[in-house]
């Protein structure tokens, strides 16, 4: 929750929504619903006509398997397969695409965390296959008549150039994914005024199933955190039995100077980030708000320790 103190508000709420990027094997996905108090809501993908109830006791968690068609996988078509989530109560929510093998999961945030601003965050390592899937994002809108604006890093596999933005009108719950022979981080999504304003909406990225520095691969995925809800002083945390953990760390603003542990600093623009592997408990910190991003790398990275690739922003 305090990674969205810029914004007064945590990560808890009673309306999400939430979308599912391809995985490499055919995923099993699950929403899990938190509660501190119990409640009642229901799991719903509405332009599909598919919902169900749940019930969620006090201090506990539940989870609500949705159906194949909410994985995403066709790239740059309109799809109908937002998930919804509405609860009686304020609860969290979590999101797992499990496959064998592949898996991820991530934080979901409320409808009043969501933003019109995002540079996606995602991963691509170039092992032979299968260890170097697709980069991948994915848009979910919350609203009608949303009007967004989206500038790719690198060229889609669908023919967009990189560098040359192109919009696109979603309404609630419709999807929009995109995936990239490249690495589609730094790519820039925002909304555009409709003629009535700009609404807001929700980002996911990652890819496929990918190796991170090591064999083997998995599938990565987390929801994006909107540019105002970033920051400027972050501590990392080594991951348990891992000789490093890699980190990626990208900018909203030109001129932005990023040092880790007080070290010379690293000059960024908007939309350019680096990567950097850490063994110790580090201060990541920068003159503008920056998003920070920490992979588990590949098994192969640390011999007789389990472990293969995620990501947490």
């Amino acid at each position: 929750q305090s990674s969205l103190h810029a914004q007064n508000f945590g990560s808890s709420g009673k309306q999400f929504w939430i979308g599912f990027m391809h995985n490499l094997l055919t995923p099993t996905m699950t929403v899990y619903i938190s509660s501190k108090n119990g409640t009642t809501g229901t799991v719903s993908i509405p332009l599909q006509g598919w919902s169900q109830n749940f019930t969620v006791a006090a201090n506990s968690t539940v989870g609500v398997q949705v159906p194949a068609a909410a994985e995403n996988v066709t790239s740059e078509v309109i799809g109908n397969s937002g998930v919804r989530v509405i609860a009686v109560d304020t609860v969290s929510v979590y999101a797992l695409n499990y496959a064998g093998y592949t898996s991820d999961a991530t934080l979901i945030l409320p409808d009043p965390a969501l933003g019109k601003e995002y540079w996606v965050m995602a991963f691509k390592d170039y092992f032979g296959a299968p260890y170097s899937g697709s980069s991948e994002l994915l848009i979910v809108a919350a609203y009608a008549n949303t009007l967004i604006e989206i500038t790719p890093s690198v060229a889609t596999s669908g023919g967009k150039p990189a560098g040359t933005p192109f919009q696109i009108t979603l309404n609630a719950g419709e999807t929009y994914f995109i995936d990239a022979g490249g690495d589609v981080s730094g790519t820039k999504i925002e909304a555009i005024d409709n003629g009535s304003g700009c609404n807001n909406f929700a980002v996911f990225g990652g890819n496929e199933c990918t190796g991170i520095e090591c064999a083997y691969c998995d599938h990565l995925y987390d929801e994006m955190f909107p540019v105002p809800a970033w920051g400027k002083d972050f501590v990392t945390i080594p991951l348990l039995n891992r000789a490093s953990d890699r980190f990626r760390i990208i900018a909203s603003a030109n001129g932005t100077q990023v040092t880790i542990n007080g070290g010379a600093p690293t000059n960024l623009n908007a939309g350019q980030y680096f990567d950097v592997s850490l063994s110790v408990a580090s201060f990541i910190s920068s003159n503008n708000p920056i998003s920070v991003a920490q992979y588990s790398k590949g098994n192969d990275c640390d011999a007789g320790n389990l472990g293969d690739p995620f990501f947490i922003i």
